[in-house]
């Protein structure tokens, strides 16, 4: 079965993790070579123990939707969006640091050998492939309608992870103060990394309204 887990490089002609992207490739269904200068965030890529296989493309139609996305494979099923954004971070500049990772089994590749991009799935296409869950009670109906808000996207299941979604840092901060300006509590700003999904969250929720915070 084909896995897919969305848990967000080019250069002309630029070997990757030993996988060739063409530029003319790239121009099929929005995808883009990348400058040569954003070799460095495969370079890092490329030191993970737990990263088989990597390309990062830039996807989007308009200038202001583009966004970085990295699709890559795993050799760890633990491995998840957060502890690739922060291992890069570590490394490299914050502007520099994708956020959206798009899991996959193997990196579709053309009869050449050459990563085939006609066949990367959408970040859209790769979340809305993950089992959807849809919101059961008002709390997680409330928190999934601030992940939606927050990210700007249409649907997000109560187990979707908020990172796998592509959410940055600061992103993630202002969901954990939505949180606690709806629901009129106070919540470590660390619970955000430690319950990432609208369910996990929703009994932080309501363990807090209870009088049973959870830390």
């Amino acid at each position: 079965m084909h896995r897919q887990r969305v848990s967000g490089l080019g250069a002309f002609h630029i070997e990757r993790a030993g996988l060739r992207v063409d530029e003319g490739e790239l121009h099929h269904r929005r995808y883009q070579i990348v400058d040569a200068t954003y070799a460095a965030r495969e370079a890092v890529l490329s030191e993970h123990p737990d990263i088989a296989a990597s390309v990062v493309v830039l996807y989007g139609e308009q200038d202001a939707q583009k966004e970085l996305v990295v699709y890559l494979v795993s050799r760890s099923e633990n491995l998840n969006a957060e502890d690739l954004q922060r291992f890069m971070a570590a490394r490299l500049p914050d502007y520099m640091v994708p956020r959206l990772y798009v899991f996959l089994t193997h990196l579709p590749l053309t009869p050449s050998g050459k990563v085939n991009p006609k066949a990367l799935p959408s970040p859209e296409i790769a979340r809305r492939r993950k089992e959807y869950v849809a919101p059961r009670t008002p709390v997680e109906e409330t928190i999934t309608g601030l992940f939606i808000e927050v990210l700007q996207t249409d649907r997000v299941g109560v187990q979707d992870d908020l990172f796998e979604l592509g959410a940055s840092s600061l992103q993630a901060a202002m969901v954990s103060t939505f949180i606690q300006d709806k629901f009129n509590i106070r919540v470590p700003d660390t619970v955000i990394f430690d319950h990432r999904t609208v369910e996990q969250l929703t009994v932080v929720v309501e363990a807090t309204l209870q009088g049973n915070p959870i830390h």
